[in-house]
């Protein structure tokens, strides 16, 4: 795997510190339904401020998709907050966005503040926890619980196609693939041990044992952590999109996954890897925000007939 792809998962620890201190202009979201802060965990363990959830609802709420987001950052870095101008622009197309942030890994590789504790699979299992509550909350916020995808952008990316091809994470819940409608994965990594390998390659063993074995352990972890490993039991509608930074990460999926029709890819040409977000979080009318609108209605209605 090319050494110039490995700035891809590090640019995203920057671009959430220039989200999160962007001028609120993308941030206005008067005249939509929102629920702020809303503790998706309160179990043993819960986490004040990473057990919550940011809900964005469409006037349509009702028939709408609503798609759990999973945001970016090498496991390390990010948050929901700054996610909410990718929201916004999806709720005007209709779609229903559940932001989350989940516990964060030791980054202190990227940067000294970064000291998070968490270890996979807590991550995955976070992501799990808020799709049940999203599951469970239907009634209460008036969405269709059958309506539920899930994506992510970068380590989001990982989570989201983690989360629809091991299944092992939504039985821990209750649920099953059957409970998810579709998924969009973005901008991600998915044969893990490749991953790591590339940092080794291209930034020293030093830095790729704290970078990706700091999130995953050791490497046959990181094996049993790349959606790669489970291609063939995957049933789930998925749209893996890439951009010029992680084509190649993606690329590795798309080789074995095949023909699988259930399976298909968006490979964005021109913008790297956090080009490819701030278009997509600050413009209204960008093109690839109103792809993945018209994927997730798409997949929507096509399970309704």
């Amino acid at each position: 795997m090319k050494a110039k792809l490995l700035g891809a998962f590090f640019g995203l620890g920057l671009l959430a510190l220039i989200t999160l201190g962007m001028k609120s202009d993308y941030l206005d979201l008067s005249g939509i339904e929102t629920h702020l802060d809303v503790d998706y965990y309160t179990g043993p363990e819960a986490d004040a401020e990473k057990h919550k959830l940011d809900l964005y609802l469409p006037e349509n709420k009702a028939e709408a998709p609503l798609l759990l987001w999973i945001h970016g950052g090498a496991w390390v870095t990010g948050g929901r907050k700054q996610e909410a101008g990718l929201a916004k622009h999806l709720v005007a197309k209709g779609i229903g966005v559940a932001v989350m942030s989940y516990r964060l890994s030791d980054g202190r590789w990227m940067n000294p503040n970064f000291t998070g504790t968490a270890k996979h699979p807590d991550h995955i299992q976070d992501c799990v926890r808020a799709f049940a509550w999203l599951k469970k909350q239907a009634k209460a916020y008036g969405y269709d619980s059958s309506n539920l995808f899930v994506g992510g952008y970068s380590a989001g990316g990982h989570l989201s196609a983690l989360m629809c091809m091991d299944e092992q994470y939504l039985k821990e819940e209750g649920l099953s693939f059957a409970d998810v409608k579709g998924a969009v994965p973005m901008a991600g990594a998915y044969d893990m041990v490749a991953y790591y390998n590339s940092h080794v390659e291209g930034n020293g063993k030093e830095m790729a044992d704290s970078h990706v074995k700091g999130v995953f352990g050791e490497l046959e972890e990181v094996k049993k952590a790349s959606p790669t490993e489970y291609i063939e039991a995957s049933v789930i509608p998925m749209l893996v999109v890439s951009e010029t930074d992680t084509y190649d990460y993606t690329k590795v999926l798309e080789d074995r996954v095949g023909e699988k029709p259930h399976i298909e890819f968006y490979h964005v040409r021109d913008k790297n890897h956090a080009a490819l977000y701030l278009d997509m979080a600050r413009k209204a009318d960008s093109e690839h925000t109103q792809k993945i609108a018209d994927y997730l209605l798409r997949v929507n209605e096509e399970a309704v007939k």
